[in-house]
């Protein structure tokens, strides 16, 4: 008893070929679907910011005038302020020679 074993035609085994080829196609072709909306949607979350700059401009300072008879410790407390923020204030105060109508810092 003999076995036969069937040959299948070339043009067959051709159509098989393009099959195997073109499931290869399309499995690449939806793995690069797959990671093009991978990239858009998670593209968002690796933006970064341009640092943001934050610039402090310190207040303007709040000067008063001494008053004719007025001696630091009374425009300290007219401002109420203590006599040594006045001084560190005003570090070129000579505290004996205040003179009417000379600016000093109080803030």
């Amino acid at each position: 008893m003999a076995i036969t074993v069937e040959r299948v035609p070339h043009r067959q085994e051709r159509a098989e070929q393009i099959l195997r080829y073109g499931t290869r196609l399309v499995a690449a072709a939806a793995y690069g679907a797959a990671v093009a909306v991978a990239v858009v949607l998670f593209a968002p979350l690796f933006r970064s910011e341009p640092a943001r700059t934050v610039t402090f401009t310190p207040p303007e300072p709040e000067l008063t005038t001494v008053r004719r008879g007025e001696t630091l410790d009374l425009v300290a407390a007219r401002n109420g302020i203590s006599v040594a923020r006045l001084l560190a204030l005003n570090p070129d105060v000579q505290p004996l020679g205040l003179e009417p109508r000379q600016k000093l810092r109080v803030r």
